[in-house]
């Protein structure tokens, strides 16, 4: 599935499909921080399952300008998965390790926003090239340097790729889906904003 913002890149939709979307909104709603429209739209696209209960849409692609909310609807399926799916761990990465810090900060910020997310929180873990928010339920959030994302990592329920545009090489992708082959219902999502024509890895089909 992809979502861009305008013309042919938009949501390719299975209406007859059941999804978790609305969970996702309501819980957005929840902790004190709403979904846009277009948010809600892929929660509702993306969340969709098949009938043995697998995500119909494993790969979720993102290309949307800046500013636009991409960072926040990461930061809300990451906490999302962990506290209403039992998702137990989520891997992100970007092309700067400042990049994808940021979200981190940002996931922290809403726990510390939210007294119901203070309820499964643990404790915050930072070194060099690694940052991880770990859950009373055993879940883990964490933010890895992209050259060594998939490092010691076995089975994460979803991967996250920010800032697309700037992978040149399939590696860091195909490493971090690698670590995913043990998981029996993973999910990745790809985020970005457009680049250069010449950039074919941020074809949408």
């Amino acid at each position: 599935i992809s979502l861009g913002l305008v013309g042919s890149e938009m949501c390719i939709r299975d209406r007859d499909l059941p999804s978790r979307g609305q969970e996702m909104i309501d819980f957005c709603k929840e902790i004190g921080f709403p979904l846009l429209p277009w948010q809600e739209l892929l929660a509702m696209e993306s969340l969709k399952y098949k009938p043995d209960s697998r995500w119909a849409h494993p790969l979720v692609g993102i290309m949307l300008p800046r500013q636009q909310g991409k960072s926040t609807f990461m930061a809300l399926r990451i906490l999302f998965g962990i506290y209403r799916l039992g998702e137990k761990m989520h891997l992100a990465t970007a092309h700067k390790l400042t990049t994808s810090s940021e979200i981190f900060f940002k996931v922290g910020q809403m726990i510390d926003d939210s007294h119901i997310l203070q309820e499964n929180f643990s404790k915050k873990y930072e070194s060099k090239g690694s940052q991880e928010i770990r859950f009373k339920n055993g879940a883990r959030y964490l933010i890895r340097a992209g050259n060594s994302a998939a490092r010691g990592i076995a089975g994460p329920d979803v991967i996250h790729i920010d800032e697309l545009r700037e992978f040149d090489t399939e590696d860091v992708w195909s490493s971090m889906r690698f670590t995913q082959m043990s998981n029996k219902n993973p999910q990745a999502y790809f985020y970005s904003n457009a680049g250069p024509v010449s950039y074919t890895h941020l074809t949408l089909p």
